[in-house]
């Protein structure tokens, strides 16, 4: 079978981990390895981190081979972390979205290993994704929020990172894309951390009312997504600097 099976493996070893059915594991683990093997697409070798880090985490207590794990983790992380960011460049809005789950998925999975190797990787990758001129703004844009998140960029570099891509040089479309990957999920950045916040609000100021207009679908896309205490909280910075 070609690699195209790796998301479908993935997907059966979740279940058989969840459903405590560890005679399965090993034959789902043997076909992973031989696929991942021939796999180029690194999208597809992603998608199966976050199983593997879960089978990693609760193996242990049903009876399954960790040292297969391990050893198939130690084939998939490092040309995932390599390859990763070739493929966020030249893609649309659609197919970035995609790939944003995809890193985040990968985030969660290097996050329950702990692996000091992996971090330094994918520190890399991310660092790479986030520096690209010709990487999906959207990627971008989590590139730098979970550089930030991992203390590998202070809020300072993030801050100078955040006024070049909100600045006018850059078209509105293409800053709020970076700046929809950069808040995703939480803005509690913004409210933790004056300097970026006012960034925002100066940028948002500065739109004229047909970009703003052109752009507001997406700003509240990216703003609804924020808990209610965020948003009123945010409300109330807003009332405030009028």
């Amino acid at each position: 079978r070609d690699s195209t099976s790796l998301p479908e493996l993935t997907r059966l070893l979740a279940v058989a981990l969840k459903a405590e059915l560890p005679a399965l594991v090993p034959d789902l683990l043997q076909k992973l390895r031989n696929l991942s093997a021939l796999a180029k697409d690194a999208l597809l070798l992603a998608d199966a981190l976050l199983p593997l880090a879960e089978v990693l985490r609760y193996g242990s207590a049903r009876q399954i081979n960790l040292e297969a794990v391990e050893q198939l983790l130690g084939q998939i992380v490092p040309r995932v972390c390599v390859q990763l960011p070739a493929a966020c460049t030249g893609v649309d809005e659609d197919v970035a979205a995609d790939i944003l789950q995809k890193i985040l998925a990968s985030n969660r999975a290097l996050g329950i290993l702990q692996v000091a190797e992996y971090e330094e990787q994918w520190a890399q990758a991310l660092t790479h994704i986030s520096r690209m001129n010709h990487a999906a703004p959207l990627l971008r844009g989590l590139a730098t929020r979970l550089l930030f998140d991992k203390n590998i960029k202070t809020a300072a570099q993030t801050g100078d990172e955040m006024r070049y891509f909100l600045s006018l040089a850059q078209a509105p479309a293409l800053a709020a894309q970076w700046l929809e990957g950069f808040l995703y999920g939480s803005g509690l950045l913004l409210l933790h951390h004056a300097e970026l916040w006012h960034t925002l609000d100066q940028w948002m100021r500065d739109l004229d009312d047909d970009s703003f207009t052109e752009l507001l679908p997406l700003l509240r896309r990216t703003f609804s997504k924020f808990s209610p205490p965020e948003r009123q909280k945010m409300l109330d910075l807003a009332k405030n600097e009028t």
